[in-house]
């Protein structure tokens, strides 16, 4: 019967024009087969191994070509991108069928390609990435939370209740497709994840992802409460200058206010004026804002690149510290001299 069934083997593949092939027999222990316990679709430069028990010669460690297929001898390509990896099985099965009975197949993933995600909105490092297989184990997947504490964590502002995530749905379109594939959105609570320690509700993140972290109008608490979170940065480097015992760059805590940045500079020297601390942020559309605040009053928690600067109490005195700062900051000190004008 087994020769039988060759020869309808090879005469199908005479027909077909597929070069024939020497199928091995079954050996005495084969191989179970095996599936990646993975739902991420399978992308071009994947490589993974194929088995087919019983038929070595069917069976291969290959890389996903760039057009989403792998090479089976005799069936030719057979599309697996874009797929689950136990889809993709499904789809081999039945490409095996005219020249095996009952396939048995497995595939196992040896090694994933690079995968490309946008992080935009209130983060520290908003834009593209690309994700290479040394920056996390293979069997670990890449999650919301990982996905932003690769973009430099959180800024103050972000609203982690109301994450937006635009995501291709799978076959809607070939990954060799030129055209746009159809996208859904996600919405997703990651504040609600976060307080409830629920680590399996952390969304993991697919190739081509793009995660929107939006802007919220929180209270001091709920920001200083999100910047505690293991998503938010270690450290925010600022610059403190003028009326400090030790001015200039300093790392603060995400959660650091005005004040605290003060004491970490060393404290106000006798001439410093304390009723009105000057804040300086740049701000994503190029704007440069201005707020003050007096020490011991309640303020925002600090980001990335922020400068804060302490006048002196003299009346006529502001122009040395803004003197100073042009000399020595980038890209605040061009427009300091616009506020100080202002400064009594």
């Amino acid at each position: 019967m087994k020769q039988i069934f060759l020869s309808a083997s090879l005469a199908i593949a005479a027909s077909l024009s597929i070069a024939p092939i020497s199928l091995a027999q079954k050996t005495s222990e084969p191989v179970a087969p095996t599936v990646t316990p993975s739902v991420d679709p399978l992308r071009p430069e994947d490589r993974i191994r194929l088995v087919v028990v019983g038929f070595p010669d069917l069976s291969s460690e290959q890389t996903i070509a760039a057009d989403g297929s792998i090479q089976i001898p005799m069936v030719g390509n057979v599309e697996v991108a874009g797929l689950a990896p136990n889809d993709a099985v499904n789809r081999i099965r039945l490409a095996l069928r005219p020249f095996v009975r009952r396939p048995q197949v497995g595939l196992v993933m040896l090694k994933r390609s690079s995968m490309h995600i946008s992080v935009t909105g209130e983060v520290v490092k908003p834009g593209p990435r690309l994700v290479s297989p040394g920056e996390t184990e293979t069997d670990v997947p890449i999650t919301l939370s990982r996905a932003l504490i690769m973009a430099g964590g959180i800024k103050p502002n972000a609203d982690l209740r109301n994450v937006t995530i635009r995501r291709a749905r799978i076959g809607s379109s070939s990954e060799k497709s030129t055209t746009e594939p159809s996208r859904e959105e996600i919405k997703v609570n990651l504040w609600e994840v976060i307080q409830s320690g629920d680590l399996a509700s952390d969304l993991r993140i697919r190739n081509g992802d793009e995660i929107l972290i939006p802007t919220a109008q929180a209270s001091n608490g709920e920001q200083k409460a999100a910047l505690s979170s293991s998503i938010a940065p270690d450290k925010v480097v600022i610059q403190v200058t003028g009326e400090v015992k030790t001015p200039g760059q300093i790392e603060v805590r995400p959660t650091t206010g005005v004040s605290e940045a003060i004491a970490a500079a060393g404290g106000f020297t006798k001439e410093a004026k304390q009723d009105n601390i000057m804040l300086l942020r740049m701000m994503p559309d190029g704007r440069l804002d201005k707020r003050t605040f007096a020490f011991g009053a309640l303020s925002e928690p600090l980001m990335n690149g922020d400068l804060i600067v302490v006048e002196r109490t003299r009346r006529g005195a502001v122009g040395d510290v803004f003197d100073f700062l042009g000399r020595v900051i980038n890209p605040f000190a061009p427009i300091l001299r616009l506020f100080g004008g202002s400064s009594n």
